[in-house]
C-alpha cells in the first residue's frame, strides 16, 4: 500500500458537496495543480503537483520515453 509520501497516490475523491471518483484522472490532477498553485503554504501542504507524462501506447518511441521517465 502506498504511503502519504508516495508519488503513486494521486486521486482526489471528494470536494465540498460532490464526489470526484468518476472524474477522469487527468482532470483530477489539473484540479490538484490549481489548488496547489493557490495554496499560500506552497510546498508544505498535503497536496502537491504530480509529475506526469502522456504516452502514446501505439508509438514505440513514446512508450520507451514513458518507461524512461517513470524510472527516473
Amino acid at each position: 500500500m502506498a504511503g502519504w509520501g508516495s508519488p503513486t497516490l494521486h486521486r482526489l475523491l471528494a470536494v465540498r458537496g460532490r464526489s470526484l471518483a468518476a472524474q477522469p484522472h487527468d482532470e483530477q490532477l489539473a484540479l490538484i495543480d490549481r489548488i496547489v498553485e493557490h495554496d499560500p503554504r506552497s510546498g508544505s501542504s498535503l497536496l502537491q503537483v504530480a509529475r506526469r507524462l502522456c504516452v502514446d501506447t501505439v508509438d514505440e518511441a513514446s512508450v520507451a520515453a514513458g518507461a524512461d521517465w517513470w524510472l527516473l
